[in-house]
């Protein structure tokens, strides 16, 4: 064979191209200090973005958490440089971009700290035995490359540590690899001295479960952890006809401490639990309903996305009206799950669903902020000027919601269509078609299915905050709903909801404003400096109002407005709490108890 002779100038370009090339469009470095200063140390190499400047921004938000945080606060010791190692000047342009200034170079690295000291699931932190991150907190991308391949080097694994995370891992977790900045951001990752590893499969998906932490289980407790893991995803793909994936990451970190957190992600799930949940079988499974709530999440948001999440933009608020869907009806689906994989029992599944509707019933703000404010309203969620009686969770506006809806869908076409199947439709309409779920979406589904319109339904129940009429659709599958006023105890009883004991008095903290403390003039952040003449500092108020009887008059001196003023709070009872109960009703139809088993039975070999 003839031999061919490149010239040596091609030589020397494809040298060129070789050292000019990137492993990936993003090269992080992650080292840290030691650990008790809690602080990584990122090295973010990027090509330039112009011949002049590139600019590096660290998101403003994460997905799960729909506001505003100060990630770039943990930020400090910034530098830049080159390919060449030469120092670069940058400046801040705003609260979460830095700009570098260069000339024509093939590359430029942003290098700083970041200060991880938080171990609730959605931040970071480093100590003495685990490093654990959430890439979307503390890595910095380039505005506009989303889309770029991730590769993350991590020099100073610990051997012998493991590793839990759904990223691409090689050099055993020294190097970890993305195929976007997105799929990366949304892979949370802990490294760990104390790792405790279980795995199992359901149709052809591997599910990875790992307890970092002080494990107290054992065969015993991991086979229980196992067939926990087993119950709620057979129940949840049979629900959707499969994965959206191959593999699923279940990360639990066992903390020592009361605490219950996670956040859900595209290909795993990251926990911050108690270590106690792993002392038997039968603890582990007091995160079965959590559990079940994260990994319907896979579906629901993560993919069943509204439009305007999709793609996310880390850098600006995505407003939508759909929270209130995409976790209160998530956290209505973790309880069908439960029931339906037999976790918990008919009743309990029922005292469950009455438990939220007495949160809501007696709650002001439910009465006032409707479950699609709630979700546009996330954003100001953790504002210092949002008045405390306004403030409602859509994660429980849109449980309530969500059972409503899949009530009415049954009601609507006498149990031929259910929730189960306005899900699946979304995930044939939209995900299915690379699209995210416009926000008129779920009602364009309720009509689609059921061939009739709901704009009544939603201008009245989503969007507003008229009175539910539960009877009617409870009725549908065969339940009665009974309502009794129930004496609330303590300051309750004349609608202070918190209240603290402080060294001038009793501190208002929280009001009714349908109880008798607010309607006779007390309010949020009043001080109670005496009560019928007695120095209310060292007084029990919630005991004093346990001997109350209606129609008496507390006199109180209370700090208000800048003055001391004499207040009469007659215990009339205005505000009386509502306590509802739900149960089977006696004789039922037949299309009734049909409704009732097919709503609840196990969807598993359906």
């Amino acid at each position: 064979m003839k031999k061919i002779r490149l010239p040596i100038y091609l030589f020397l370009l494809f040298a060129l191209f070789i050292s000019k090339s990137f492993s990936a469009d993003y090269e992080y470095t992650l080292t840290w200090l030691t650990p008790n200063t809690h602080t990584y140390v990122i090295d973010a190499r990027v090509s330039p973005e112009t011949d002049t400047y590139t600019h590096f921004r660290i998101p403003a938000w994460r997905p799960g958490r729909y506001y505003l945080q100060d990630f770039a606060g943990a930020i400090s010791n910034v530098s830049a440089k080159d390919d060449k190692g030469q120092s670069l000047k940058f400046v801040k342009t705003d609260q979460n971009t830095w700009k570098v200034t260069h000339g024509k170079v093939e590359s430029v690295t942003l290098t700083y700290h970041y200060f991880a000291d938080n171990m609730d699931a959605g931040s970071s932190y480093l100590g003495h035995n685990q490093i654990y991150f959430n890439p979307v907190n503390l890595f910095m991308n380039v505005p506009g490359r989303y889309n770029g391949s991730v590769r993350l080097n991590i020099p100073n694994y610990p051997d012998k540590w493991k590793i839990a995370t759904a990223l691409r891992k090689s050099e055993g977790g020294k190097i970890l690899e993305a195929n976007s900045y997105h799929e990366f951001a949304d892979s949370p990752t802990v490294i760990s001295s104390e790792m405790k590893i279980l795995s199992t499969t359901v149709s052809g998906v591997t599910f990875h479960i790992y307890f970092q932490g002080d494990y107290q289980g054992d065969k015993q407790t991991d086979k229980a952890a196992i067939e926990m893991v087993e119950k709620v995803a057979k129940e949840q793909g049979a629900l959707f006809g499969g994965f959206p994936f191959k593999e699923f990451h279940l990360i639990y970190r066992l903390l020592p401490y009361s605490i219950r957190h996670a956040v859900e992600h595209e290909n795993s799930v990251s926990f911050a639990i108690t270590a106690g949940i792993s002392k038997s079988p039968k603890s582990i499974l007091s995160v079965a309903n959590l559990t079940a709530h994260e990994l319907f999440h896979a579906w629901n948001v993560k993919r069943i996305r509204p439009a305007s999440l999709w793609p996310y933009d880390y850098s600006v608020p995505q407003y939508t009206n759909l929270h209130w869907f995409t976790e209160g009806v998530t956290n209505y689906y973790a309880l069908l799950t439960s029931v339906r994989a037999g976790f918990i029992d008919e009743d309990q599944f029922l005292d469950q669903v009455a438990s939220n509707i007495t949160s809501m019933e007696n709650n002001y703000a439910a009465h006032h902020i409707s479950p699609s404010l709630s979700s546009y309203d996330s954003w100001l969620s953790n504002s210092s000027y949002k008045d405390p009686k306004t403030n409602i969770s859509y994660y429980s506006l849109g449980q309530r919601m969500g059972l409503i809806l899949d009530l009415a869908l049954q009601k609507e076409t006498d149990g031929a269509v259910s929730m189960d199947a306005l899900f699946n439709y979304l995930k044939i309409e939209y995900y299915d078609k690379g699209m995210g779920v416009p926000e008129e979406g779920i009602q364009k589904a309720a009509e689609a299915l059921t061939r009739s319109s709901w704009s009544d339904f939603f201008s009245q129940y989503i969007d507003g905050t008229e009175p539910i009429p539960y009877k009617d659709y409870l009725s549908v599958v065969g339940l009665k709903i009974t309502e009794e006023e129930s004496l609330a105890p303590g300051s309750r009883g004349i609608g202070i909801s918190l209240a603290e004991n402080i060294s001038q008095g009793i501190l208002i903290r929280q009001i009714n404003p349908g109880g008798d403390a607010y309607l006779s003039g007390l309010g949020e952040n009043d001080l109670i400096l005496e009560i019928d003449g007695k120095n209310a500092k060292d007084m029990n108020l919630n005991s004093y109002v346990d001997e109350l009887k209606k129609g008496d008059v507390i006199n109180m001196k209370v700090f208000s407005g800048l003055q001391v003023k004499e207040i009469e709070v007659k215990y009339n009872r205005s505000f009386a709490p509502v306590k509802y109960s739900i149960e089977r009703k006696k004789n039922l139809k037949k299309e009734q108890e049909e409704n009732l088993k097919n709503w609840l039975k196990s969807r598993v070999n359906d």
